[in-house]
């Protein structure tokens, strides 16, 4: 025999299966996680300051060398100066005895050359050369001589030979070098005798070129005005 449930018994069982859906309990996953560290790839050994980039290194090698245009030794290609720089050097000269400068600077550049000038009564022989090895001497030193270069001053001024020597017009030669080239063309000549103008006392307003076959001085002979002014000149220095 069936019996109807009551009202009363139905709504009891609709609130015993509400009850029962709030006594679900979710059970979580027991699976363990993954020990894998996120990222397997080893952290870089790189120091900090280390800069890896090829961007900020300097692809060319310094090129070492002179980078002074002015020395001997200048070096276009070069990068960076290795101080091995040669410059060359000036020559540095001063007045000859019995001159003066004249137009020469006191410092002769690099294979210039210069002559000076010499007091009266003396002859300027050679000239000022500057070395053009940079190396700051002079390959050529000028002189002011009493006697041109290739012949050598016989004892004091006034030194002379007795007698008017030999050969052709003693009154030609206008200056002590052309007297020395009479001398020097003259396979006989051993010395020449020079009077500037009044060098002679018996050559009044003139001067006097004298030639000897020989060198050796024997008598002093004086000017027009009593001072010794002539030159006595061998050959050979």
């Amino acid at each position: 025999m069936s019996m109807k449930k009551t009202e009363e018994e139905e709504e009891g069982e609709e609130e015993g299966e509400e009850e029962g859906e709030e006594d679900v309990v979710v059970v979580e996953s027991s699976t363990p996680e993954s020990s894998t560290p996120e990222s397997s790839t080893p952290e870089s050994s790189t120091p900090e300051n280390a800069d890896p980039t090829p961007e900020n290194a300097d692809p060319t090698p310094a090129v070492l060398g002179c980078m002074n245009q002015a020395a001997t030794n200048y070096n276009a290609g070069a990068t960076e100066d290795d101080g091995s720089c040669i410059v060359p050097l000036n020559c540095s000269i001063t007045a000859p005895e019995n001159g003066s400068l004249g137009s020469c600077p006191i410092d002769l550049g690099v294979g210039a050359d210069c002559t000076p000038n010499c007091n009266d009564d003396f002859t300027l022989n050679g000239k000022f050369l500057c070395n053009a090895d940079g190396s700051g001497s002079l390959s050529e030193q000028a002189t002011c001589g009493r006697c041109p270069a290739n012949f050598s001053q016989v004892g004091e001024l006034g030194a002379d030979i007795g007698g008017s020597g030999y050969g052709g017009n003693r009154h030609a030669p206008t200056n002590i070098s052309e007297c020395a080239q009479t001398c020097t063309d003259d396979s006989e000549c051993q010395s020449f005798n020079w009077a500037p103008i009044d060098g002679d006392k018996n050559a009044a307003g003139k001067t006097v070129c004298s030639i000897y076959k020989t060198s050796e001085s024997n008598r002093t002979w004086a000017g027009v005005d009593g001072t010794l002014r002539q030159v006595l000149c061998k050959k050979g220095v």
